[in-house]
């Protein structure tokens, strides 16, 4: 078959794959710009902004201050085809705050593409939206850490790093689990942490079941049976029916403290825990409880 393509027929579909491919390199008249988060990009003639289309970073905390950026790679990635990570830029555009004009006119194309994206995709769209389900956003303060399928928010008003992240499934049970790197200090762009010294690590474990949670105190048990016997001792902080937050300590050999909280709603279970290898300081520890304690589910 291949012999009966003609050069007319090959000289064609060349040209279909040249125009077909992202412009990578920069062109005559175009300004490349590198953004406060760091990110990359050109802007022709015409004030259009073009981004490389390809995944760059395993995760992105989306912002203000690299919204063209964030917006436009969110839509050229669907567009070459990598519609998860598309996908997540554009939901994590939808997750900032709209206190700013920018973010609302980012947010209307935003929901316009993802509007288009369900239509084109129709029920292939649901395994998309599962795979980008893991947002980060920043603002001045804090970090949100969202997860839009197992349905948590968690505000964080330090400096993160995502370390590592696992998914499991079965039938009736879905498992998600994040660590992450903390750094006792505001929030910053562009920041690349070369180090593994973090002043803590922050794990979210969620876990949704076939039945529904009558009690926070089924949840823990569950979580004990799971991961069995550990160092630390606890003291309770609060205690309702739909939730606990401890303080955990470790001997002095191993010289961990830190706060865990357990919540649940219907058939969602949570496990937050933050330690750390020294001692916290009282403004850090204040600051912790009042994260658990906003933790949205």
């Amino acid at each position: 078959m291949i012999q009966h393509y003609t050069k007319k027929n090959l000289l064609f579909f060349s040209i279909i794959f040249l125009t077909a491919a992202p412009l990578f390199s920069q062109q005559p008249g175009w300004r490349t710009v590198t953004d406060i988060d760091g990110n990359r990009f050109y802007v022709d003639i015409r004030g259009k902004i073009w981004t490389s289309g390809r995944p760059d970073r395993d995760y992105h905390i989306v912002s203000l201050s690299g919204l063209d950026y964030y917006l436009n790679q969110g839509i050229e990635l669907i567009k070459q085809r990598h519609i998860p990570e598309g996908l997540t830029l554009l939901k994590s555009v939808l997750a900032l705050p709209r206190d700013d004009d920018r973010i609302f006119h980012a947010q209307a194309q935003a929901a316009s593409e993802i509007n288009r994206l369900k239509r084109r995709e129709g029920p292939r769209f649901h395994q998309h939206d599962v795979k980008s389900s893991l947002l980060l956003t920043r603002t001045d303060t804090h970090v949100t850490i969202t997860n839009s399928r197992m349905k948590f928010s968690l505000s964080i008003p330090y400096h993160v790093t995502v370390i590592k992240r696992t998914v499991r499934q079965r039938y009736g049970y879905r498992y998600s689990g994040i660590l992450l790197g903390i750094d006792f200090k505001i929030p910053e762009p562009a920041v690349k942490k070369i180090s593994t010294n973090f002043d803590a690590l922050l794990a979210i474990d969620s876990e949704e079941f076939k039945s529904k949670l009558l009690h926070v105190g089924v949840f823990k048990k569950h979580r004990e049976n799971t991961l069995g016997g550990d160092i630390y001792s606890r003291v309770v902080v609060r205690s309702h029916e739909d939730s606990l937050i401890y303080r955990i300590s470790a001997d002095d050999s191993f010289n961990l403290q830190g706060y865990e909280g357990y919540f649940i709603r219907d058939q969602l279970g949570y496990l937050v825990r933050i330690v750390a290898p020294k001692k916290i300081s009282a403004d850090v520890e204040k600051n912790i409880i009042i994260l658990l304690e906003k933790f949205r589910y």
